[in-house]
């Protein structure tokens, strides 16, 4: 088994290893988009009962309207601390993810060229041993020529 076939095997896995942090890495950021379109709405929820809130105060607004409206508000902030909490998990395990893949596709890149610089010795190797023979072969065809002469 010569050392490229040896390498083969690695190679394998190496390819494997970085397909797979490149689908975690995809992965990992589709739900950190996900995240931040909920944390959006979260957002967006909020300012739009503020501005209820707002507009009601403008007006007659009686005790328990307000009581419901403040009870909203700080359920609404209590999500919203919340999901920034899985938006921050969801953060480093991003940055985590590129990390791997980053590292994995880096060995894939160095086996692979480690087995060009091993394919490329191996047809210089090659080339000096086809250019030995046809020295031979010359020379062999040499002596015979000049023996029948």
């Amino acid at each position: 088994m010569t050392g490229i076939q040896q390498l083969e095997p690695l190679h394998s896995m190496a390819r494997r290893n970085a397909d797979q942090a490149a689908r975690d890495l995809g992965q990992a950021l589709a739900r950190k988009e996900q995240l931040d379109r909920q944390m959006a709405e979260l957002v967006r929820y909020r300012a739009d009962y503020r501005e209820e809130l707002r507009c009601a105060m403008s007006e007659s607004l009686r005790i328990d309207q307000a009581h419901a409206y403040r009870n909203l508000l700080e359920r609404l902030d209590a999500a919203i601390e919340r999901q920034q909490a899985l938006l921050d998990t969801q953060v480093r395990a991003c940055d985590q993810a590129r990390h791997q893949y980053f590292d994995r596709h880096a060995r894939l890149q160095a086996l692979d060229q480690l087995i060009q610089a091993r394919r490329k010795a191996e047809r210089a190797r090659q080339a000096v041993r086809e250019q030995h023979l046809l020295d031979d072969l010359t020379q062999s065809r040499w002596r015979l020529a000049k023996s029948v002469s």
